[in-house]
């Protein structure tokens, strides 16, 4: 049983039949302890953040941009992020600073910092809100390298040399895949979500 979960049966939060109830859901690993008790409704979303923060002292982010330094991405696989729940947003000084959906897994903060000799300071996020983040910047990250990749096809010219390049022998065939013109692709159509365009 999930610490967690321990503390709302030890509290009395939840009775023995929906801890047995939660308990077969998680069996599946479908859901985290956290979905269940809100899907349920045997706790309200600010009643689970504040248990979260009196207890066990773990705040909640709301995964805002301004919190988030894209090049915390790199701290952890996209793979990872995923079957765990789990975004990086900024590290400040040895401190990861992370997004959990289940922020009371010893084993995955265990984990994290083992791979990234960092300190972990963790925050609940929703999961779908996770998620969201791990789409949107772990995929920009992917196009950057994809642009940092076809720009190495190209010759570093010196200044001095004002040679010009011939890319008569570059395909432009499907330029729309080009890792440039993803990008260019993504920020428009973030900019017209977020206008509500």
């Amino acid at each position: 049983m999930s610490i967690f979960l321990r503390n709302l049966h030890k509290r009395k939060i939840l009775t023995d039949e929906q801890v047995s109830h939660i308990r077969e859901h998680l069996a599946t690993k479908e859901k985290s302890v956290y979905e269940l008790v809100l899907e349920k409704n045997y706790l309200k979303i600010c009643d689970l953040k504040k248990i979260l923060r009196d207890t066990f002292d773990i705040p909640h982010s709301n995964l805002e941009e301004k919190d988030i330094d894209p090049n915390a991405v790199g701290y952890l696989s996209y793979e990872f992020a995923v079957k765990y729940g789990v975004f990086p947003l900024k590290v400040e000084d040895n401190d990861l600073i992370l997004a959990m959906c289940d922020p009371t897994d010893i084993m995955v903060r265990d984990n994290i910092q083992a791979m990234t000799s960092k300190n972990l300071r963790p925050f609940f996020a929703e999961k779908s809100r996770i998620h969201n983040c791990i789409q949107k910047y772990y995929k920009l990250e992917g196009i950057v390298g994809d642009m940092c990749d076809d720009l190495s096809l190209f010759e570093i010219l010196d200044s001095s040399q004002h040679k010009e390049v011939n890319l008569d022998h570059f395909d432009t065939k499907g330029s729309n895949d080009a890792p440039v013109v993803r990008l260019v692709n993504q920020i428009i159509r973030d900019s017209c979500s977020l206008s509500g365009e």
